[in-house]
């Protein structure tokens, strides 16, 4: 079997800079949801954009019996069980029922970026438009 090097590297050199999630929480572009993420079975880091986590926290009134805490387990949980689905997956699409204003089905993107610049791994959960 021939194997081909994917190093991307190797063709457009090193990168100039790198932006990673630990920065981009920082900077209020990702919220970090880890501790909470553990719980529900995550080994590695995990964060939200900010706009997951604004339509998280916007609980419209017909929904009053949801907390903020619930409606981010049922984000991480269905996330961990799409996982198990799809095991070597670099990218995740994946739908829960959250009322968001008129809408309940809500879809949502997971991808594996960079938390440092030391190549660790996290988890990015963001809202795919359909």
């Amino acid at each position: 079997m021939k194997t081909t090097n994917d190093n991307s590297s190797d063709f457009f050199g090193n990168p100039v800079s790198i932006y990673t999630g630990q920065q981009a929480i920082e900077d209020g572009l990702l919220v970090e949801v880890t501790e909470t993420a553990r719980e529900a079975g995550f080994n590695w880091p995990v964060a939200l954009t900010a706009e997951v986590w604004a339509d998280i926290q916007a609980i419209p009134a017909s929904q009053s019996h949801q907390d903020v805490s619930g409606r981010l387990w049922d984000v991480l949980s269905m996330l961990f069980f799409a996982i198990r689905r799809h095991k070597d997956a670099q990218r995740i699409d994946y739908s829960i029922i959250m009322h968001v204003g008129r809408k309940t089905n809500y879809f949502l993107t997971a991808e594996i970026t960079l938390w440092n610049t030391d190549g660790a791994p996290m988890m990015v959960i963001k809202k795919r438009t359909v």
